[in-house]
């Protein structure tokens, strides 16, 4: 009956401003008023969030009907604009404009040609405020409509209208607004003319230009439901990913829009946790397409070590990681879809972790596989973050400057090096070795190792160093930068204080220098848990650190004051003491690796023992072949040894019948070499000791 009752009507629609537009719209009598903004949307181009409709002075709600409002046949309603809507003079020709090009672009014929139309284009552009930008959401229907009907012209004018409005963002950083207006062009390129159009391609790479400008966080205040427009971009990008992810059968073939589809994928999640309060609602809406996508990742992770040694694949590996990244952010908005994402990583661990090895993309993009410490090791995480870092490439000046200090340090280790090629990483590994042997001696007293792990240093706090001491501290950091840097194990780790004070904490608790000094950690606890303090106490003080702290010990009473004196007593011998030295590698390390120590120690995610990891990790030594003209270290030895020579029967023995016993697939691997030709022999007994002195494998 309602139906029956309603009647087509013709309403003549103002815009209440000088020079403001009017247009005729037709409606039913049973419109609602809703209908009525969404059509003065698209004629006018004004967003529904800047009008108010009154009709004879009184203001229209969106719930009506214009039945119930009295509207009738040719009546006439008044859109007034809000505050922060259109108040300028030139506002109208703004309006006017926009008005002029829609019609112009609805045409069929060719009675304009490109120029009269990219003309008005550009009027329009020289006359925008901050408030009219919103007249530009219209403008992309009416150019996609163009360029259906002339297809040539309607190139050429949203080629123009692109560039336009890109120099105006840069001009004057409306990059928002922007984004608004060229997602609601793409996405009407896309549905008219589908994904593979060179436009729409064009407007989509610009788009993803200005999320990463904008960080993927963008306000689409001219957009009503930019949710719906960024998802219907987004699973085309997933669909063209999953196709290429089935392509992908061998590691040579390509990934194409990676980077269209993180940008999509980002600037999705964060509009959905910006805009609703239940992001499970809108994650629903894709949750298959996320599925699809994980699992032909997981799927590669699984093949990934059948390739991973062909150099064809290197140009691959980032681009997996950015999959990656992106599959996680969506992953976020489900907790369950997060633990199975997670769940992926950790069975493909062994992959994740080689593909990482491989990746050679220096950006901070991959330190979200940092959130989950199960999932990477040490040497992994210190990777990642090295990978963010503002690392300067060592040149042979500064290596050849450090072989020269090191005259100071050893002299017969200077001669040893001095004529070698210490820029190939064989001789440097062996030279940064030597240097650690001579500088971590226990015979000196620059560092001290742990009582429970004598490959732990820290800086000894009873010395006084003097200015070669400091320099030499100095040494240690540069030299630990270039080892960082080159990815070389020295063998060397360093003690937790020591570490956390490069990181910067300086308060350091009784409990951390437990492994440094197991008996003064003994005598601290005794004297904070102890009912009174007698004689015996009172010596220990006075011997390891000098009568003041003694007499300062008597005068303790309460259990407050004597924590009180343990802070204090902690404070000097362990951090006070060995500032200076501190200081001094914290600058030689700078120097070389460009970027603070602190700052690399502070990465999220990433531990203080990744440092000792990276440094210690499982040395095997071996010793290098050096020119031996040159070679003092050699002279150590007295003429009387004399060194039996090594027969070619013994190697052979060693080989046939013994390293067959050891490792199967070493014994093929060498049984057909030549192992009395001294580099051959080098390598067979350098992976001898790998077998044998592996950790992870059980000797049979």
């Amino acid at each position: 009956m309602a139906e029956a009752d309603s009647k087509p009507i013709s309403i003549f629609v103002v815009v209440m401003m000088d020079g403001g537009p009017s247009r005729w719209i037709s409606a039913n009598s049973n419109d609602t008023i809703k209908s009525v903004h969404y059509q003065i949307r698209e004629v006018f181009g004004i967003p529904l969030t800047l009008q108010k409709i009154y009709c004879f002075g009184k203001r229209l709600e969106w719930c009506q009907t214009l039945k119930e409002c009295s509207i009738k046949n040719y009546a006439r309603l008044q859109v007034v604009l809000r505050k922060d809507g259109v108040t300028r003079q030139n506002s109208s020709e703004a309006l006017n404009l926009v008005s002029q090009i829609r019609a112009m672009c609805q045409r069929k014929s060719v009675a304009f040609d490109y120029g009269c139309i990219s003309n008005k284009i550009r009027d329009l552009f020289s006359i925008l405020r901050q408030q009219t930008m919103f007249l530009l959401v219209t403008l992309p229907r009416s150019f996609v409509t163009l360029y259906e009907n002339i297809e040539e012209i309607g190139d050429a004018v949203i080629r123009f209208f692109l560039d336009s409005l890109l120099k105006m963002m840069l001009a004057k950083g409306w990059l928002d607004k922007c984004a608004s207006i060229l997602t609601r062009l793409c996405v009407d390129l896309g549905s008219y003319h589908g994904d593979g159009s060179h436009l729409y391609l064009l407007c989509r790479t610009h788009l993803t230009e200005l999320f990463e400008k904008g960080n993927y966080k963008i306000n689409f205040e001219y957009l009503e439901d930019p949710i719906t427009s960024i998802l219907i971009i987004f699973r085309e990008l997933a669909e063209s990913l999953s196709r290429d992810l089935d392509r992908r059968a061998t590691p040579s073939s390509g990934i194409q829009y990676v980077r269209d589809f993180k940008a999509f994928s980002l600037v999705l999640c964060n509009t959905i946790h910006l805009r609703v309060d239940s992001a499970l609602q809108y994650y629903l809406r894709f949750e298959r397409t996320f599925s699809d996508l994980l699992s032909k990742t997981e799927a590669y992770l699984a093949n990934f070590e059948h390739f991973s040694y062909m150099e064809s694949a290197y140009c691959g590996y980032s681009q997996y990681l950015t999959i990656l990244k992106a599959l996680h952010v969506i992953s976020k908005l489900c907790k369950s879809s997060e633990e199975r994402f997670w769940n992926v990583l950790r069975n493909k661990r062994l992959s994740l972790l080689e593909l990482i090895a491989k990746s050679t993309d220096r950006t901070n993009d991959h330190l979200w596989l940092l959130e989950r410490k199960d999932v990477m090791d040490s040497k992994s995480r210190m990777h990642l973050a090295m990978m963010m870092m503002t690392v300067k490439r060592i040149h042979d000046v500064e290596l050849y400057e450090m072989l020269v200090w090191s005259e100071k340090l050893d002299a017969n280790l200077y001669m040893a090096f001095k004529n070698q090629q210490i820029t190939n990483r064989e001789v440097q590994q062996y030279w940064l070795r030597q240097l650690c042997g001579a500088i971590f001696n226990p015979q000196k007293s620059l560092f001290l190792a742990c009582p429970n792990d004598p490959k732990r240093f820290y800086p000894n706090p009873a010395i006084e160093p003097k200015t070669l001491d400091l320099e030499c501290f100095k040494f240690v950091g540069k030299l630990v930068a270039i080892a960082l840097m080159s990815e070389i194990q020295i063998g060397v780790a360093f003690a937790h204080v020591f570490l956390m004070q490069l990181a910067g904490r300086r308060k350091i608790s009784l409990e951390d220098v437990r492994d440094l000094d197991p008996s003064l950690h003994s005598w601290c606890k005794e004297i904070i848990d102890g009912e009174f303090i007698d004689s015996e106490v009172l010596e220990f003080p006075e011997a390891l650190l000098g009568c003041q702290w003694s007499t300062e010990l008597s005068y303790v009473n309460s259990k407050s004051s004597r924590e009180a004196y343990v802070d204090h007593l902690i404070q000097h011998r362990f951090v006070a003491s060995i500032s200076e030295q501190v200081s001094f590698f914290i600058q030689g390390f700078d120097s070389v690796f460009g970027t603070s120590i602190g700052k690399l120690l502070s990465v999220k995610g990433l531990e203080l023992e990744d440092l000792n990891e990276s440094l210690c990790g499982y040395v095997i030594t071996t010793t290098l072949q050096l020119d031996n003209k040159s070679n003092p270290l050699m002279s150590r030895f007295p003429k009387a040894w004399q060194f039996p020579k090594i027969h070619d029967a013994k190697l052979y023995e060693m080989l046939i019948v013994w390293s067959k016993n050891l490792s199967k697939n070493l014994y093929m691997q060498f049984k057909n070499q030549q192992v009395t030709d001294p580099g051959v022999l080098q390598h067979w007994l350098c992976k001898l000791c790998g077998a044998i002195f592996n950790p992870q494998k059980p000797f049979p």
